[in-house]
């Protein structure tokens, strides 16, 4: 599609025997005075995949909710099958035949998988609930979806993915005819992506109706029949998959050129916050690990960070990377090893205090573990002595409520987020999930002398990815050097100096910037367990 800057909405360009099954027509919902979704009309075909992509705040997470009934529409209809949808209940959504993947999922944590999967639908025979029933039933999905699942294992003792899968096996279990996907692979690896996409394949073919929001245009792309943009609120355009680029899906959902994305990983002279003089030459890395070893999970015999470096780790899902920025951030009880702080040897940490001590911050994967959501901006910047002490304070010091937001301001200004200092009072929970995330590594990053970031740029859109990629490289610029995990290896092929590759929890190789194997194809053979020689011996063109 070209010109694809002044698409026009084309609502009906879906082919004409698919439509209908379910239909939104002028969909709007506001908070306060802010319109999140305006006059949005839609049509969702039976056995099709039909992707909402936009950036945070586009609106496509409230259209989801308002189908699902967790969210009351101010005007607009919503049909099922040429049937009125009764607005603003979920229960109504799901006894319809609805069902919703969140990316925050809605599992009973301490229940086992069977009981969640059958949560709410329960086989019972002569009025007693039939477990072995379940239990089978719950086993022939595991097979169909190819699944290694222990039904009897509470769920959150479960991996992430896992939890998600089960989540899915609830829907299908519920016989539902549309399943809605709010970023369903964020969390996943590539092997699980391509399980979910068969999974989804297979739904498609018993003509269930699939609604999937995502950032990750490839696989929108990939995987997508049709494909509405959404932007501000508004649709922007609809149309089969096949019409769209990923240049061209970009520039529509921004309104921008596909040029104003790049991320440059050369030096930037940006400002940053400023390291303070720790002693040791110049040339001393920043931090050095050595027999890093987590029992059963990891065992790392030396990996270092330069100061003004960016240090990228990847991996498959499981691979030990997070498990790495764990134990360094104290954060494995388990974990042993041997650490240095620009030059200077020193205990190894035993827990998060003990690293904070040291100048070691984790951004979590989670945001919810490392934001207090019902509080504001300023007061999740103000969690943490070090604050206090950039700000020119104390921790003793009792400092009034307008002085903390004047200095969170100011901060969030020195940190080049001056998009989020005049939102300094709002609650964190309010904010999209890239300006969370903005928060989030702002919080961390005013805390650290070496910022772990593990898996930044997850579930955010493309213009939130980019402003976090930046940020992650004025870091290091300005004297703060940063360990970024991630499975969005294009991530870290933009802003790292150096891709440190795990394999099956032991460091395989670290690549350098002028590496024949700085590429995504290379990477991806790398962190399957190939040798690097084996990669630069296969040639340019070989798999």
């Amino acid at each position: 599609m070209d010109g694809h800057l002044a698409v026009s909405a084309r609502l009906h360009d879906v082919p004409s025997r698919s439509r209908g099954h379910l239909a939104c027509h002028e969909l709007t919902k506001r908070y306060g005075n802010r319109v999140v979704v305006h006059r949005a009309s839609l049509e969702f075909a039976r056995g099709r995949v039909h992707a909402l992509v936009g950036a945070n705040g586009a609106g496509k997470s409230t259209i989801l909710g308002m189908i699902s009934g967790r969210v009351q529409p101010d005007a607009g209809t919503i049909n099922l099958g040429g049937r009125p949808l009764r607005q603003g209940s979920p229960r109504h959504s799901r006894e319809a035949g609805i069902a919703t993947i969140y990316q925050e999922l809605s599992l009973i944590p301490h229940l086992n998988a069977v009981a969640n999967v059958f949560l709410g639908q329960p086989l019972a025979r002569m009025g007693w609930r039939a477990d072995r029933s379940m239990e089978r039933r719950f086993q022939a999905q595991c097979a169909r979806f190819e699944l290694k699942i222990d039904p009897r294992q509470r769920v959150d003792m479960m991996p992430l993915p896992l939890q998600q899968f089960v989540e899915i096996m609830r829907a299908t279990e519920a016989r539902a005819d549309v399943v809605l996907f709010d970023e369903p692979t964020a969390s996943l690896d590539e092997d699980d992506r391509r399980r979910l996409f068969r999974i989804l394949a297979q739904l498609k073919e018993k003509q269930v109706t699939i609604v999937f929001v995502s950032h990750n245009l490839d696989e929108v792309l990939a995987h997508s029949d049709d494909v509405t943009v959404m932007r501000d609120g508004e649709i922007v355009a609809t149309t089969t998959a096949s019409e769209w680029t990923r240049p061209s899906l970009m520039e529509a959902i921004a309104g921008k050129t596909y040029a104003d994305f790049t991320v440059q990983a050369t030096r930037s002279h940006s400002e940053g916050l400023a390291l303070p003089d720790l002693g040791g030459e110049r040339t001393t890395p920043a931090l050095q690990a050595s027999r890093v070893v987590v029992p059963g999970l990891i065992r790392i015999d030396h990996i270092s960070v330069d100061r003004s470096e960016v240090l990228g780790l990847a991996g498959l899902m499981g691979a030990g990377r997070t498990t790495l920025l764990r134990a360094l951030a104290g954060m494995e009880a388990g974990a042993t090893g041997e650490l240095m702080m620009f030059g200077t040897p020193v205990k190894w940490p035993r827990n998060v205090r003990n690293a904070h001590r040291v100048g070691i911050s984790l951004v979590p994967e989670d945001r919810k573990h490392g934001l207090v959501m019902g509080m504001t901006v300023a007061e999740n910047l103000w969690l943490g002595a070090n604050v206090y002490a950039k700000a020119g304070y104390k921790a003793r010091y009792i400092v009034s409520a307008g002085h903390l937001y004047a200095i969170a301001r100011e901060l969030l200004m020195q940190f080049g987020m001056e998009e989020l200092a005049d939102r300094v009072n709002a609650p964190v929970g309010s904010l999209s999930g890239g300006n969370q995330q903005k928060v989030l590594l702002a919080k961390w990053a005013l805390q650290a002398t070496v910022l772990l970031a593990d898996e930044p740029t997850r579930g955010i859109d493309i213009n939130a990815k980019s402003d976090v990629l930046a940020k992650v490289r004025a870091l290091a610029d300005g004297g703060v050097p940063v360990i970024i995990a991630s499975s969005e290896f294009e991530d870290l092929l933009q802003v790292a100096d150096r891709i440190a590759v795990i394999v099956r929890g032991e460091l395989s190789t670290v690549i350098e910037r002028d590496d024949p194997s700085w590429n995504m194809r290379d990477l991806i053979h790398l962190a399957f367990g190939h040798s690097w020689e084996g990669v630069v011996a296969s040639g340019p063109g070989s798999k």
